[in-house]
């Protein structure tokens, strides 16, 4: 199995024609959330639009509420999210709709997607709604954040800093790391730029790169002695070490 990273789904968004085949493949929350431009990163608890989750009497009542008021945002309170503590070492946040942007794209839920952005200036919400299109012909399978996939990432950041700094944009950084720990967790082969994070997991798993286009290159965490090495060096959890935490709100 491939997970394509967000930039590939750019790649192909801009030129259809590009090399790399797309189709029925996975991707993360993350790369969704990164293609639709959900993520906020000067609000630490906000989202560029929410999505509600889909169960319980408050969704079907928002629903509701979204035909009476349609140029009005869903309530944050309505979505799920993750919030991601760093103590002082880096910015904490909330990071909203893991689950429901799932949902909406494995479920083809296209009206929930309208309802949630339809708020928007025009030109904003066209260009959400015809990439969430995007993703949907091309039949791709979202795979949400698990509480082990955020144990493996805050323990590959925390090996990280032990010998490198960063120098870029943490959220990108961490962006990378949570969706290189997805990959990890469930052997799958990572299709994604060079990137010096994708490089460092890489090395830490002693995993085979295989050079796919000039830029981009196949990460290959499929093999059983990834998930050795995983139970190996990867149970520790000496982030707790620097007061990082996580805390998951579902429903």
């Amino acid at each position: 199995m491939e997970i394509i990273d967000t930039n590939i789904l750019y790649y192909k968004y801009t030129n259809p024609k590009y090399s790399i085949e797309i189709e029925g493949k996975k991707i993360s929350s993350i790369n969704a959330l990164e293609f639709l431009k959900n993520i906020e990163k000067i609000h630490t608890n906000s989202a560029k639009f929410y999505i509600p989750l889909n169960s319980g009497l408050n969704f079907h009542l928002a629903i509701l509420l979204s035909k009476f008021h349609k140029k009005r945002a869903f309530n944050k309170s309505l979505s799920d999210y993750i919030t991601f503590e760093f103590n002082n070492d880096f910015p904490s946040y909330n990071l909203y709709n893991n689950i429901s942007i799932k949902q909406v794209i494995n479920y083809k839920q296209k009206e929930l997607l309208k309802a949630s952005i339809n708020f928007l200036p025009k030109e904003n919400c066209k260009d959400i709604y015809s990439k969430y299109n995007f993703l949907i012909d091309y039949n791709l399978d979202c795979i949400s954040l698990e509480q082990s996939d955020i144990d493996l990432a805050l323990e590959l950041l925390y090996k990280f800093l032990t010998n490198h700094s960063l120098k870029d944009d943490f959220r990108n950084c961490w962006n990378d790391l949570l969706i290189a720990s997805i990959a990890v967790n469930r052997n799958m082969n990572l299709i994604s730029k060079d990137k010096l994070l994708n490089q460092f997991v890489s090395l830490e798993f002693g995993i085979r790169q295989k050079r796919v286009t000039k830029k981009i290159t196949e990460y290959d965490f499929s093999s059983n002695e990834v998930t050795e090495r995983k139970h190996e060096k990867f149970e520790s959890k000496g982030y707790i070490n620097r007061s990082w935490n996580y805390r998951l709100k579902t429903k």
